[in-house]
């Protein structure tokens, strides 16, 4: 008997949870995959007839409820997005989990719902244990949950199918090309993007943008600017013609919590020239596989610096199609997902100076104390953990930070020994009170706000290290931080 995973979705069209949903059962063949489609509104035949054809069955107009648990059901995923006012609430009825069944909400897009976001307090109500977010932007931008109610919390970015991308190559026809496509909603594009266009200065240049927004319909196209019904060519043949993606939506209705068209284009070598906001900070990493943006002479500065220098732009295309292939695709898809419905037993590090044991913990003293599982000299100044990268599920430290001088390196030691998601419990002085300083142990001081400098989107920080934040607080004596480590590297 094949398990069983179910996927509610409030329609079948092309947008980011639904396409998200195909690309679980892509990289989860052996399970028989099921879509729950709550509506018919914006079907798409063609996206129906393509999911069919992987051999997804599609049960329109209906919602899982506790008639649909068979023996072989292993999870329920909702994919939801937050924005249907009439149907707030309504992907999850369950009262209470059915035994051996994980109920999952993965919440794609929460930071645009405004007040739609009461759906949410539904969500542990009705037996949803685990929440997967999109991206850390979803995990720190979303109101109507209280993070510490729920089982478990994870980032899961989308994936997709980077050896399909992969395979594009540039047909160079010596035209340096801009462009962007998208579903054509007005909030997908800023209101100035004509006048960015307009403004980048590159001779013989051409913008084909395909996805027309209603805003742009039946107005005079600036000189060398192609728009393109949604669908027109293959995004793959788009991909082709393409130099670089430029990313801008309408600031004031739009953050993109995860942008599946810059993941295509970043596996296709094509370079992303972005807005920094959003879940584009966990995507694009600054200078190295594409720009993110703070305004639009910022846009037009590196378009031109990548017409002006192709090796710069030959080599940051090459560093977008690495970083695709190691963190964008459906292997990593594949593994975290099991990690959510396969669980093995969690590997557990108690890392202090103290004598602290905690059983089914590996204990860890960078001391010579007598009871522990591995002692190891650390040294301050540039501390090195003696355990290999992805070693831990969890990580518990609790006031031993404050022993160590290079703080950036300390956090990027636990960053790279703990696995994608793992948790990370950090307890230490805040450096407002008299003890932080009273003890001449401690070598270095911390603030509750020290943690934001390891978040993504943070434009100061020159760290490797990326953490999601889930509990972050401070009662004036002693900071309490709960991390999720985020496991995207340079490659």
């Amino acid at each position: 008997m094949h398990a069983t995973l179910y996927h509610q979705l409030q329609g079948l069209y092309v947008a980011g949870d639904v396409l998200c949903a195909v690309d679980c059962a892509r990289a989860l063949p052996e399970y028989r995959h099921v879509f729950f489609i709550n509506r018919d509104a914006w079907l798409s035949t063609e996206l129906l007839a393509q999911v069919e054809g992987q051999g997804i069955e599609v049960r329109r107009n209906s919602l899982v409820t506790e008639d649909d648990v068979t023996p072989a059901l292993r999870g329920v995923f909702y994919h939801c997005v937050g924005n249907d006012e009439r149907l707030r609430g309504e992907y999850v009825r369950f009262r209470e989990a059915p035994p051996g069944v994980m109920l999952c909400a993965w919440l794609h897009t929460p930071g645009l719902c405004g007040a739609w976001v009461e759906r949410y307090h539904h969500l542990r109500g009705r037996a949803v244990s685990r929440l997967v977010f999109a991206s850390s932007f979803s995990l720190h931008n979303t109101p109507g949950v209280e993070l510490q109610d729920f089982e478990s919390c994870s980032i899961i970015h989308p994936r997709v199918d980077t050896e399909r991308y992969g395979a594009v190559r540039r047909a160079e026809d010596g035209t340096f090309r801009i462009g962007r496509w998208s579903r054509g909603d007005d909030s997908k594009y800023s209101d100035d993007f004509l006048e960015l266009l307009s403004s980048i200065d590159i001779p013989d240049s051409e913008f084909v943008c395909m996805g027309i927004p209603g805003k742009f319909r039946g107005v005079s196209l600036p000189p060398r600017v192609r728009f393109l019904e949604n669908g027109a060519v293959p995004v793959e043949q788009l991909l082709s013609r393409l130099d670089v993606l430029l990313f801008k939506t309408d600031e004031a209705t739009w953050h993109e919590g995860w942008c599946r068209t810059v993941t295509e284009a970043m596996a296709a070598g094509v370079v992303p020239v972005v807005e920094n906001r959003g879940g584009l900070v966990d995507q694009v990493i600054h200078g190295h596989n594409g720009f993110l943006c703070d305004s639009n002479e910022e846009f037009k500065r590196y378009c031109e610096l990548l017409h002006r220098e192709p090796e710069r732009r030959l080599r940051m295309s090459a560093n977008a199609r690495t970083f695709a292939s190691r963190n964008l695709g459906l292997k990593q898809l594949r593994g975290d997902l099991l990690r959510l419905l396969e669980p093995q037993a969690a590997r557990r590090l108690n890392f202090g100076y103290e004598p602290d044991m905690r059983s089914g913990y590996l204990n860890f003293s960078p001391k010579p104390l007598p009871g522990f599982d591995v002692s190891a000299e650390l040294n301050p100044f540039n501390p090195r953990l003696p355990f290999e990268d992805d070693a831990f599920d969890e990580i518990v430290a609790h006031h031993v930070l404050e022993h160590v001088a290079h703080k950036v390196q300390i956090l990027e030691e636990l960053w790279r020994i703990a696995r994608h998601n793992a948790v990370i419990r950090i307890r230490l002085p805040d450096r407002h009170h008299d003890e932080a300083f009273r003890d001449p142990t401690h070598l270095s001081y911390w603030d509750v706000d020290s943690i934001d400098y390891f978040v993504p989107g943070n434009r100061r920080s020159h760290a490797l290290a990326r953490f999601g934040v889930l509990r972050k607080h401070t009662n004036g004596h002693e900071i309490d931080w709960e991390l999720l480590a985020l496991r995207h590297r340079r490659a």
